[in-house]
């Protein structure tokens, strides 16, 4: 009776209203201090609360991945009171990025339709080891940057290795990020993908992984490149494990050869910088028709049309095929125009390997004779070549092509009437239809040719003579140098209109420059650089550096650089208008 007693009591208890605590949030770290690219976990406690979602945190220098919000419940029962205790917990995963002093600001969280705030909590990031190392010191992996040539020239494609060491002892399991290499002197493709291999170094075996792309130098001078990090997951063999006895075949790392691993962690591996030395590209025997192919090329052009007539359209397909920044391969131009009329062209790019430095460029263009030819139209293509450090010029074979002229219009004549046949009865009718022959008298017309007419040579001779003389003072008039001279100042000012419009601002903007120092010095404006237009003109060599190295970027980065904010171009016209005036 009383066991039942009891029973009856417990049941009521169960059945008593529940009692909920009062919600609270903190926030905290696993660790006030913490390594470069070691994992700390930031939590923040939400107690009975039941709904809740995990908030956004970031802080500049630490990367912070989102990693779960596990839940955990509780019932008490105390003199026939229930407490019941809800714990959610949001856990992140810290990684620093640099050393430093940082703070985690309050945090705002939402619970239940309710606003609470955490407290700010505070991280010391100390410079921790370049490589990620087991328990008992030894190197499990580290990084380097690989580029393959030591000096390049300015858009001249450059290949590039980042490369992952690991211990081929480890557990590797992911490369969480693409490493990434930045910078304003050179242009560079993302990562497609990476390849694995093993390799030996210093008598230690490693799993390689290797990302290859290719950067594009946009100045001259030694760049660094690099340094990035490669972040990864792991399990490095834990050295304590391996030296316990496995006695038992349901030890956990009784199978295990290396005797076990440390937990799955995140490691940073830092790829340190390397340098390439970039050379300009020479100005010395540079073609009027380069449009900055940096490369090793041949040039082809072909029709399946060997007879034509004048006016008629041919199918040319134009072919540049080697190895090279393709993205400054334009359709390559007629080496004689005379007597051709060209049409915009349409192109094709079939590469050869998965960094697209090295295929096929394939140009189709609808050519038109004006007049009679005897071979196919011939393109020409310049490149300059890394290899030989010269520019090399191309121009296409002309294949055999007969054209012909427009067809000559029969005359048509008036069919000949058939004559009567014999004792053929002529109507009367129809000759009485003939009219006869009219005169009329009057004054007689002059029928000589004009040209034989002395008063037409009287007055052609008369205008010709006006005609030579006015030649002759214009002649005696014009100076060639001042004609040069006002030819470039009107150029100048068509050229600093079209930068206040923003139309092709860094094109503009550093032909005038070349043409305001081509007036002063008077020389060629094509044989500008930065450094003669500067020595010419007293004013801040920056502005004239960033006009010439982003013209620089134009060329060789392709269209993406010619974006121009409204501030630089506010500058740019500054810095023309100082230059123009000194």
């Amino acid at each position: 009776m009383h066991r039942l007693l009891y029973l009856f009591a417990s049941v009521l208890g169960l059945l008593a209203p529940m009692h909920a605590a009062d919600i609270t949030v903190n926030a905290r770290l696993s660790h006030r201090v913490a390594e470069v690219g070691a994992a700390v976990q930031f939590q923040i406690e939400v107690k009975n609360g039941k709904r809740t979602n995990p908030p956004d945190v970031s802080v500049e220098g630490l990367n912070i991945r989102y990693d779960g919000s596990p839940q955990s419940q509780r019932v008490e029962i105390i003199n026939g009171r229930v407490n019941q205790e809800i714990e959610t917990t949001h856990i992140y995963q810290v990684t620093p990025k640099r050393e430093g002093d940082f703070t985690i600001p309050a945090v705002t969280v939402q619970v239940d339709g309710q606003t609470f705030r955490t407290q700010p909590v505070a991280l010391k990031v100390q410079k921790g080891a370049p490589v990620a190392a087991n328990a008992s010191g030894e190197a499990k992996a580290f990084a380097e940057i690989e580029v393959k040539k030591k000096t390049a020239y300015v858009g001249e494609t450059v290949p590039v290795e980042v490369r992952l060491y690991v211990d081929e002892r480890a557990r590797l399991e992911d490369v969480t990020t693409m490493p990434e290499l930045t910078s304003d002197a050179f242009t560079v493709q993302k990562f497609p993908r990476f390849t694995t291999q093993k390799e030996t170094r210093d008598g230690r075996s490693y799993n390689v992984i290797v990302f290859r792309t290719i950067m594009t130098p946009t100045k001259a001078g030694k760049l660094a490149v690099g340094p990035c990090e490669i972040p990864f997951i792991a399990q490095m063999p834990n050295p304590q494990r391996r030296q316990r006895q496995r006695r038992s075949v349901f030890d956990d790392d009784f199978f295990d050869p290396f005797g076990g691993f440390l937990d799955r962690q995140r490691y940073n591996a830092q790829a340190a910088a390397t340098e390439l030395a970039v050379k300009p590209l020479p100005l010395e025997g540079r073609p009027k028709d380069f449009a900055g192919a940096v490369g090793q090329f041949r040039l082809e052009a072909e029709s399946s049309a060997r007879r034509v007539k004048v006016g008629e359209p041919i199918a040319m397909k134009v072919r540049v095929t080697g190895a090279g920044n393709f993205d400054r391969v334009q359709v390559p131009p007629l080496a004689d125009t005379e007597g051709w009329q060209t049409y915009e062209a349409s192109e094709n790019f079939e590469p050869r390997d998965e960094l697209k430095t090295s295929g096929t460029k394939t140009f189709d263009q609808q050519v038109v004779p004006e007049a009679v030819h005897t071979t196919l139209p011939r393109y020409a293509f310049s490149y300059f070549d890394p290899e030989q450090g010269k520019y090399v010029a191309l121009t296409s074979k002309g294949e055999p092509l007969m054209v012909e002229g427009l067809p000559a219009v029969a005359p048509t004549s008036e069919p000949d009437a058939p004559e009567p046949a014999p004792n053929a009865i002529v109507s009367t009718k129809a000759i009485e239809d003939i009219v006869g022959l009219r005169r009329e008298f009057g004054a007689r017309s002059d029928f000589t040719p004009l040209h034989r007419r002395a008063g037409f040579w009287v007055a052609n001779g008369i205008a010709a003579l006006a005609f030579a003389g006015l030649v002759g003072s214009r002649l005696l008039r014009t100076d060639p140098v001042k004609a040069r001279a006002v030819a470039l100042r009107r150029e100048r000012d068509a050229l600093l209109r079209a930068v206040r419009s923003g139309r092709d601002v860094w094109e503009n903007a550093m032909r005038a420059v070349q043409v305001e120092t081509a007036l002063t010095l008077g020389v060629d404006p094509v044989c500008v650089d930065a450094e003669m237009a500067k020595r010419a003109h007293s004013v801040e060599a920056a502005g004239v550096d960033e006009i010439f190295e982003a013209r620089g970027a134009l060329v060789f980065a392709g269209g993406a650089a010619n974006e121009v904010s409204g501030e630089q171009r506010a500058r740019v016209v500054k810095t023309l208008e100082a230059f123009c005036r000194s």
